[in-house]
């Protein structure tokens, strides 16, 4: 396994196969990985080519409108260095938040999650209402 949950309070190993984002000390899990276990895709063409750097057991649960592969925009201006941008807006929903809910919705699905509520009065909305 690539991950682990671990709580960035005791250090306690969460059951990554159980919806939990608290441990029972009170701390917040996070997720660890073992990088040498890790492949990265020679060339990506979306966000799951980078599956085993994400929280996901079970690539049967993937829930995607094939986000990912944005293109990267210059920017102009005096930055003293080369800055990109990731232009997010040709993304599926036109949403910055859709790589963040296709994985979110993943995690839910992966774990069992009967339903998911999301609060949002924008983007987040708009990208969860969409997948």
């Amino acid at each position: 396994m690539p991950f682990q949950m671990c709580c960035e309070s005791c250090g306690r190993r969460g059951d990554p196969t159980r919806a939990a984002w608290r441990c029972p000390c009170g701390g917040k899990y996070t997720f660890t990985y073992d990088y040498a276990a890790v492949r990265l895709p020679g060339r990506a063409a979306g966000m799951w080519d980078f599956a085993d750097l994400l929280p996901v057991l079970d690539r049967s649960a993937v829930v995607s409108l094939g986000e990912g592969a944005t293109p990267l925009v210059p920017s102009r201006g005096p930055w003293g260095g080369r800055v990109l941008y990731k232009l997010e807006l040709q993304g599926p929903t036109g949403s910055q938040k859709d790589r963040a809910l296709a994985l979110a919705l993943t995690r839910a699905r992966e774990v069992g999650a009967p339903r998911v509520i999301l609060a949002s009065t924008g983007s987040a909305g708009l990208a969860g209402a969409a997948y």
